[in-house]
């Protein structure tokens, strides 16, 4: 037997009983799980109940600004200096309270001499007339002396309206900002004195799309949250819908009102609305029954034989911990609250009663809910 012979049989030899040595060599991972059939079909458990009916609100979600209901610069009206600031910072104030005072005396003066022209005119009208009675006056005479007195009262009202612009009053009740002038500043008609809003009402702008038009209508609940305070949710109402649709966005502008009692909104703010558009029934499940995987969701069943049976759901409003099944679910049918997500299809399950889950608080009695309990393990 040649060498290459020889050297060829050795390692088919060696092969062969590495090959029938395997197991021995080798050995399996006693640390791997068996299947659930070599563990004697360990029960998992779980808590179920039947799938109930419930109002899901009909919402559309957007994202929107506060805007004060009244806003205004306060400006100057006049040229002058100022003498009297009649307000602080970030003051409440109502329609009418005076805010600043100009320098008047030469206002004033005008006024008077407008007055004692009055005065005057007014005599010489009086004497015109009783002239004209005895017939020793002209008729152009006490025309004259009605046009003199017109005139007269003409520039009363002019040196009247010239002193009241000497003086700055808020238009509407509302708060007042930050001050940009002070005491014997000298400003010109146009110059900012300060900011006043009316927000004991605000205004929430935010975009909807266009398919959601035919469900809009003025006096739709809305609620509004913001993250200057916290969980504290703002209830209000729409006010109006814009007329025009934005051919960019393809989204039209609501505006809802809500109310602002205790200054709490500020303008400027941003909020997150949920517009309340309706009310409907639907089959609702808690959120820990839905198992997300990717794109879809499923949900396990309890069936009449105790096991786990995985079925597809698509999924609607989410609100309060609870999640609205569209499709896939019929009431009455016994679904997996607690442990779904250890769960595959086929598994046997040990169901605990609903009382001992802490889901139990928000699905309330579970003996109330429709459909026969399946055979549960025990």
């Amino acid at each position: 037997m040649g060498r290459w012979t020889i050297i060829a049989l050795v390692l088919a030899l060696t092969a062969a009983g590495g090959y029938f040595g395997r197991d021995r060599l080798w050995p399996a991972d006693e640390t791997a799980p068996a299947p659930q059939e070599a563990r004697g079909g360990t029960a998992e458990v779980v808590t179920a109940e039947p799938a109930a009916t419930a109002a899901v609100s009909e919402r559309i979600e957007s994202v929107g600004t506060a805007r004060a209901r009244e806003s205004v610069v306060i400006t100057a009206r006049a040229q002058g200096e100022v003498r009297t600031l009649a307000f602080d910072d970030g003051a409440r104030v109502e329609r009418g309270r005076v805010l600043v005072r100009l320098d008047t005396e030469i206002e004033e003066a005008e006024l008077d001499t407008a007055r004692a022209e009055l005065e005057r005119t007014g005599r010489a009208h009086e004497r015109a007339s009783a002239l004209r009675a005895r017939g020793t006056a002209s008729a152009a005479a006490l025309e004259e002396a009605e046009a003199a007195l017109h005139a007269a009262r003409a520039q009363v009202a002019l040196a009247e309206a010239r002193l009241e612009r000497r003086t700055v009053t808020a238009p509407f009740a509302g708060v007042l900002g930050f001050r940009q002038i002070s005491p014997g500043a000298f400003v010109s008609p146009g110059d900012p004195i300060a900011t006043l809003v009316d927000i004991t009402e605000v205004d929430v702008d935010f975009r909807v799309p266009e398919d959601h038009l035919g469900r809009l209508a003025p006096g739709q609940p809305v609620l509004a949250t913001t993250r200057a305070y916290g969980g504290r949710t703002f209830a209000g109402r729409v006010r109006e819908v814009d007329t025009t649709i934005d051919p960019l966005t393809r989204q039209a502008v609501v505006r809802a009102t809500i109310a602002n009692p205790d200054d709490a909104l500020r303008p400027g703010m941003l909020m997150q609305v949920v517009l309340v558009t309706g009310t409907r029934e639907s089959v609702v499940v808690p959120d820990t029954a839905v198992v997300p995987v990717g794109p879809s969701a499923y949900v396990f069943l309890v069936d009449a034989d105790g096991r786990a049976l995985r079925r597809a759901v698509r999924t609607g409003q989410r609100e309060a911990g609870r999640v609205e099944i569209v499709s896939g679910l019929a009431p009455g049918e016994w679904v997996v609250i607690e442990g779904a997500a250890k769960l595959s299809d086929g598994d046997r399950l040990d169901v605990r009663s609903l009382e001992d889950s802490p889901v139990a608080d928000l699905l309330g009695d579970p003996a109330a809910a429709p459909g026969p309990a399946p055979a549960l393990t025990q």
